[in-house]
């Protein structure tokens, strides 16, 4: 049987070999091949078989060290068999430790990010983590008492100091607060890769149904099928915070620090997926906005032929998009759009068209438009100065598919340079996450035949 050792380079060298596929289809910039993919998948099934004998290993080398740790006080064999059944009893003492700090320690405000039962536990364990990436000697001792692995943060051309991956607990954390934020998270059809790539099916067309004689044989047809891969990009999100970070508000800290990081990442996420060009700024990912304008069967101009600003839409440009959608994405159709736009054109239009009181308009209680639920993002445009698409109507569902590796790394820094600005002269705290996701944007339609998405033009 290989060491231990051995089997983490084997697990090491697998995981290369398969990331090595992906990033040459990515750096010729075209989608993995059905034989790179089939090599993809073949490496992802040995790295499961090693992990599970690396699992199995460490667990053995964990009851040595504490049987080894027990001989040096106990000296019969029944004490040690009695030491290593107890191994349960270790684990509980630091897990109590924790619950017992994080009660007693103090928290300036209402936990808006961690949630549940075990939410002050968590913010707490979380804000330590970030004080012993900073190197804080007592955080990296209680870390190291609970059992998070603090480590030096690799070179990814940002100078940070310290990073640690983020433990399953926080991970879920961070996934919440991103279906939460997240507008793409939200509405696209979500698929989650235990891989670096992924082959999703999508429907392309169905059985037909034929008038037959008596007598006559039945004419056949075939669901058919297309293919779309999912290539997991790196995503980075920075953010900057106070540096004043200090144990009586290690509860705050960990809680604020998490909001931040997730916020940052669904708000990278939904500008690639609405106005993501296909460049490198967007992770290659091309948006909504770029697919449904390409694909001009599906644009409504409005009523005159163009909208030069938001005052001159009426009705009837709406109107005309829910006649553009197909009829299959109608079910669960929602429109698009962005906050002022929704206040300044759709509220507009609804107060206008009468059977809205006053205190509901108010209360801003308009949460549906011609029929239909509205969706806002940020990421959309704002105000009426450019030729783009201001709005879109369909079944998001059917148009865009999000890939979620599932995998989050958070650095810290006082001591780099972002933005042109100095942490350490600022006394402010570089935070930088990480993660790995993919958005594919399709059957929006082409210039002849519209789609599952349907949106509303405006010129300069």
């Amino acid at each position: 049987m290989k060491t231990l050792e051995e089997q983490y380079k084997a697990r090491q060298s697998k995981m290369d070999e398969q990331d090595a596929i992906v990033a040459l289809a990515i750096s010729e910039d075209r989608e993995i091949t059905a034989e790179e993919e089939v090599s993809a998948d073949a490496l992802t099934v040995e790295v499961k078989e090693i992990q599970a004998s690396v699992d199995k290993l460490e667990k053995m080398k964990a009851i040595q060290d504490l049987a080894a740790n027990s001989r040096k006080e106990i000296h019969t064999p029944t004490q040690v068999i009695d030491a290593v059944i107890n191994t349960d009893e270790v684990a509980g003492s630091a897990e109590s430790s924790l619950e017992k700090m994080a009660a007693e320690a103090f928290s300036f405000s209402n936990l808006r990010s961690f949630k549940g039962p075990n939410a002050k536990r968590d913010a707490f364990a979380f804000g330590h983590c970030a004080l012993a990436a900073l190197g804080n000697n007592k955080s990296k001792q209680l870390c190291a008492d609970w059992g998070y692995d603090i480590q030096a943060a690799g070179n990814e051309g940002t100078n940070i100091e310290g990073a640690f991956l983020v433990n399953p607990q926080f991970d879920n954390t961070f996934i919440d607060l991103k279906n939460t934020y997240g507008v793409m998270r939200q509405e696209a059809m979500m698929k989650q890769m235990s891989s670096s790539t992924l082959a999703v099916n999508v429907r392309e067309g169905g059985l037909n149904g034929y008038w037959e004689g008596e007598a006559d044989s039945g004419a056949e047809s075939s669901k058919t099928w297309g293919k779309v891969n999912l290539i997991a990009k790196k995503l980075m999100a920075m953010s900057v915070w106070s540096s004043e970070l200090n144990e009586d508000a290690v509860i705050s800290i960990g809680d604020d620090l998490a909001n931040e990081i997730a916020y940052a990442f669904s708000y990278s996420e939904d500008l690639a997926g609405f106005i993501g060009d296909g460049t490198s700024t967007y992770g290659g990912i091309t948006g909504l906005q770029a697919a449904v304008t390409a694909a001009t069967a599906g644009i409504s101009t409005g009523a005159s032929g163009t909208n030069a600003s938001w005052a001159g839409i009426v009705i009837a440009d709406f109107a005309e998009m829910v006649q553009k959608v197909q009829s299959y994405a109608l079910p669960n159709a929602k429109w698009y759009c962005s906050r002022p736009f929704k206040a300044g054109v759709m509220d507009r239009l609804a107060f206008a068209a009468g059977g809205n009181t006053t205190a509901e308009w108010a209360a801003g209680a308009l949460p549906n438009f011609n029929g239909y639920p509205v969706v806002t993002s940020e990421v959309l445009p704002t105000s009426a100065d450019t030729a783009e698409v201001v709005c879109f109507f369909g079944d998001m569902r059917q148009v865009a598919i999000f890939g979620d590796r599932r995998s989050n790394t958070i650095a810290f820094s006082n001591n780099t340079v972002v933005n042109n600005i100095s942490m350490f002269e600022t006394d402010q705290l570089a935070i930088r996450g990480t993660s790995r996701v993919d958005i594919n944007i399709g059957r929006v339609g082409n210039t002849t035949t519209s789609g599952s998405m349907t949106g509303l033009l405006t010129s300069a």
